[in-house]
């Protein structure tokens, strides 16, 4: 290509270029029109639009029949059925298992009503306790801390009996001196023995309070500033897209125009 070739080529590019800021200009007050029509529509409609506030919080599963991962896929299903008495007060609810340990949950929750979202936990931890297999679990864990619960009962009955013969015993003055030293150190021992059975005594009916399927580990924290809608962003996009769109409309009746008169 010759020096006359690229330079008529220049020459015709900067032709193009400056019509098509002519059509611009031309048109400036249809495009800032979109742009406005665009900025203000979106800030009117995101003002308008409910504000969803995310609570979090984490869950712990108590049994071994079922793992977070587990019991996700079984709840997978409509909020109406998990959340019968909160659901219109719920706009999206994600579950995410914790990898370790496996028995852990993120239960995310994004609600309309922002002091509602620990209600609507409550209300997924009554859910969870119903699934059978829970269900069945608690059950079975119940009923083997009952039984070591009856079977330390009755160690603290024996053990309190020998206790009240060891010191009839000693009341009676009857045994000979050399062997109260001995006598004594049993019923002190006794004595401590029946204290740790009361103690573990006291540590299974807290586990059996405890055995409940699934426990919060922590109270819901929710976010104090709505996530969406997202004012902003969505005014930034509307800006951009009410710019290009007006920018097409103008050059669409620039052509339009021109091909009438043609």
């Amino acid at each position: 290509m010759d020096q006359q070739s690229r330079e008529h080529e220049v020459y015709n590019d900067g032709i193009n270029l400056y019509d098509y800021w002519q059509v611009i200009v031309k048109r400036k007050k249809l495009i800032i029109g979109m742009f406005l029509i665009s900025v203000i529509g979106a800030a009117v409609i995101s003002l308008l639009t409910p504000k969803i506030y995310r609570g979090e919080t984490v869950l712990k599963l108590t049994t071994n029949e079922l793992t977070a991962k587990e019991l996700i896929s079984v709840i997978g299903g409509r909020l109406e059925t998990v959340l019968p008495k909160n659901y219109h007060l719920v706009d999206e609810m994600k579950l995410r298992e914790l990898k370790d340990p496996s028995d852990k949950l993120e239960v995310s929750i994004y609600s309309k009503n922002s002091e509602k979202i620990p209600d609507v936990v409550a209300e997924l931890i009554e859910y969870i306790k119903k699934n059978y297999l829970i269900k069945r679990n608690v059950e079975q864990q119940k009923e083997k801390v009952l039984r070591q619960s009856e079977e330390i009962s009755i160690l603290i009955e024996k053990t309190n009996e020998l206790i009240k013969a060891f010191q009839k015993m000693l009341d009676g003055g009857k045994l000979k001196e050399m062997y109260l030293p001995n006598l004594l150190a049993s019923i002190f021992e006794l004595n401590r023995k029946a204290s740790d059975l009361k103690i573990e005594k006291l540590t299974l009916e807290q586990t059996l309070s405890n055995v409940t399927g699934v426990v919060l580990i922590e109270q819901p924290y929710v976010l104090a500033t709505p996530v969406k809608p997202k004012i902003i962003p969505n005014i930034e996009l509307a800006a951009v897209l009410g710019l290009f769109a007006g920018i097409l409309l103008a050059f669409f009746l620039e052509y339009a125009g021109k091909s009438r008169r043609n």
